[in-house]
């Protein structure tokens, strides 16, 4: 049955007594769980939001594709089951998160700019771009490239764009930095991740920047 919590206007801890049946009746011993209930904003992919009240907010997003072209701050973030945080595409953005407490991202959730980066052909300023090969980024493209192309970027504080690939649409990955006090990860797939696209299997584009700060990376 579905557990039904209160509606509070401050983060209140809520006690459950609970026992477990199987199908032939057997049930197990009582045990306590508390569950902390806390207010929370919605945050909507496709209309508009406080962001001035969501600095002191718990905030959720609950569905669709939150595009975040300038630096936000939250007080708590919850990333839910099919929503996704990501940056416009061309390699002149990035995703700046700031999470004073914890953010959450639930099975299915993610903070994703997989293909945001250069698109296919372009890439970092200086940098000699995929002629006839995959995108580069800190390393050379994987595959057969025809002509290896540069790299750049720094290992320590990644901030660039990948390079796109020489193939198609292909364009590398975008740039994610998140500082939180707090980052849980609510299982296997729930993502943070800045992956170059992929059409053919040696013309991908190249790998973006995740830069991740927090006390406590968890899950």
């Amino acid at each position: 049955p579905a557990i039904h919590l209160p509606e509070v206007d401050a983060e209140t801890v809520v006690g459950f007594r609970v026992r477990a049946m199987d199908f032939a009746g057997n049930v197990s011993a009582e045990s306590a769980v508390s569950v902390a209930v806390v207010p929370a904003t919605k945050v909507v992919a496709d209309g508009a939001n406080d962001w001035v009240a969501l600095a002191g907010q718990t905030a959720y997003l609950e569905s669709g594709t939150l595009v975040l072209d300038e630096s936000r701050t939250f007080r708590d973030l919850l990333v839910l089951r099919g929503a996704k945080i990501t940056h416009s595409p061309g390699g002149a953005r990035r995703l700046d998160l700031k999470v004073t407490g914890r953010l959450f991202v639930e099975c299915g959730g993610s903070i994703d700019a997989t293909g945001r980066g250069y698109p296919s052909g372009a890439t970092y300023v200086g940098a000699q771009d995929a002629a006839h090969g995959p995108g580069s980024h800190l390393g050379v493209g994987g595959g057969i490239p025809a002509i290896a192309t540069s790299t750049y970027g720094s290992v320590t504080t990644p901030a660039e764009a990948g390079a796109g690939g020489s193939a198609g649409t292909v364009s590398g990955g975008g740039v994610v930095r998140v500082i939180a006090g707090t980052i849980l990860l609510g299982g296997s797939s729930a993502a943070i991740r800045s992956n170059g696209a992929f059409e053919y299997g040696f013309r991908g584009g190249g790998g973006g920047a995740g830069w991740l700060s927090a006390n406590a990376i968890l899950g």
